[in-house]
């Protein structure tokens, strides 16, 4: 995030500034703005940490030092999250599929370690500078269907607050595009179409390491075209699949 996105951040937080277009900043995805969007003041210092930072939900502080337990591998040190064990998930695969699934990358575990519903939203591996254990607050909430009072479910029924059940994906991603998986347009398999030298796409659909991942499809800082896409909906599928 630039400094310009960190400054419209802070001021956003004191209700100065709306959302800003193409930004992560005032989008779903910005837990720094949860009250403002939600008009209650029933989240912040309750329900979750507000860091003041939009950032530091997934990547780690500037002044950081890499601590995250994967900070062996170049992909995962600057991820300021805690990821679930690869063996955790249960993954899709057919006998129409030849490509199997792999590792998740981390443009996939980052994205679960939210929606799988295994840790709180705001559960870092790094606060910011400055954070006092004082300023916790008494719950951290999950994004998880299972009962308890630390699951967003318990209020966000369609009830009392609007449903999530959408955005809880759970361990098995069984019903869900596989992800982890080499892009079988590589392979000159002409039921898909080829990627550019990069792994990029014309549209900017992208592959990680030759590999679809969560964020080949979806960009969590482009809140634009809905649910955070890369492109809209209609163009999507037809980008990797020559049908």
């Amino acid at each position: 995030m630039t400094t310009f996105m960190r400054i419209a951040a802070a001021l956003l937080a004191l209700g100065a500034v709306p959302a800003l277009a193409g930004t992560l900043v005032g989008s779903k995805h910005d837990l720094t703005a949860l009250n403002m969007r939600a008009k209650v003041e029933a989240m912040t210092g309750l329900a979750f940490n507000n860091y003041r930072d939009p950032c530091i939900y997934c990547h780690l502080p500037a002044d950081a030092k890499a601590t995250n337990a994967f900070n062996d591998d170049e992909r995962y040190k600057d991820w300021n999250r805690y990821f679930s064990n690869q063996e955790d998930y249960q993954r899709y695969e057919s006998a129409s599929n030849k490509v199997k699934p792999g590792q998740l990358g981390p443009q996939s575990l980052v994205c679960l370690s939210c929606h799988d519903g295994s840790m709180a939203v705001d559960m870092v591996v790094s606060k910011p500078g400055g954070w006092s254990t004082k300023d916790d607050a008494p719950m951290h909430m999950k994004l998880d269907k299972g009962g308890g009072l630390d699951r967003c479910t318990q209020c966000h029924d369609g009830v009392t607050a609007h449903k999530m059940d959408h955005v809880v994906i759970g361990r098995n991603l069984m019903d869900d595009h596989p992800v982890g998986i080499k892009y079988p347009g590589l392979f000159g398999n002409e039921e898909y179409h080829p990627p550019g030298r990069d792994g990029t796409f014309r549209n900017g659909v992208k592959l990680f390491d030759n590999q679809v991942e969560c964020a080949t499809c979806h960009d969590v800082h482009q809140p634009d075209v809905v649910p955070f896409l890369r492109v809209e909906q209609s163009e999507l599928c037809i980008t990797c699949h020559n049908k």
